[in-house]
């Protein structure tokens, strides 16, 4: 009996509706030229609950606001241009983005998280120096309201002169939210990162 009772609570359990959940890295990327902006994310979307369904995700969203000293409000509009995956890149010793699909559904089970590498662009936009508000929005195809995930992004004004110099728009630009020696100043913001070693430069790889 007692048998019984738990394989049909584990049936019960198993057949619960799941739960996506969506978790941010810690890198985000920038790159662009002056005529639009790349965000590059790679959340990690998965299902925490024991149960055998399936949760869809059918579409990513990022937004970005700042508002300045003087009042003015930058609200600029991203789509989710494709997705791609990430490969060694030898001469910056860093990561290069490798185009790979088309923004497409996802599928989610408890065995199968997904964390697809999202190319975000903004037409005839680009950053100015100060910190903003982001948002990742996760859009189901039930509707109902996209789960989403917040976080911040501080731009320097070394940050911003060059990601506009001209030299430097094939270049991917690394912001992390997880380096202490900006925690104290900026918290959990995304913060432009550099590494120490002289051969690598605070960039990488190429955009296509």
């Amino acid at each position: 009996m007692a048998a019984l009772v738990l394989s049909v609570l584990n049936l019960v359990i198993l057949q619960k509706d799941a739960r996506l959940d969506v978790a941010l890295p810690a890198i985000l990327r920038i790159g662009g030229d002056p005529d639009y902006t790349l965000v590059w994310l790679q959340p990690t979307l998965s299902t925490t609950q024991n149960s055998d369904r399936v949760k869809m995700a059918s579409t990513l969203k990022l937004t970005l606001h700042r508002q300045s000293a003087g009042g003015a409000e930058e609200s600029p509009q991203f789509i989710w241009d494709e997705s791609g995956k990430w490969e060694y890149d030898p001469p910056t010793g860093g990561l290069a983005y490798v185009p790979a699909a088309d923004p497409a559904p996802m599928v989610v089970h408890r065995d199968t998280p997904k964390s697809p590498v999202a190319r975000f662009i903004a037409k005839r936009w680009s950053f100015s120096p100060g910190r903003y508000e982001g948002r990742l929005e996760v859009h189901r195809p039930e509707g109902g309201k996209p789960l989403m995930a917040n976080f911040c992004l501080y731009l320097s004004d070394g940050d911003v002169q060059t990601l506009q110099d001209p030299a430097n728009r094939t270049r991917l630009y690394m912001f992390r939210n997880d380096d202490p020696t900006t925690r104290s100043q900026h918290g959990d913001c995304y913060v432009g990162f550099s590494h120490s070693a002289p051969a690598r430069e605070k960039s990488e790889g190429v955009t296509p």
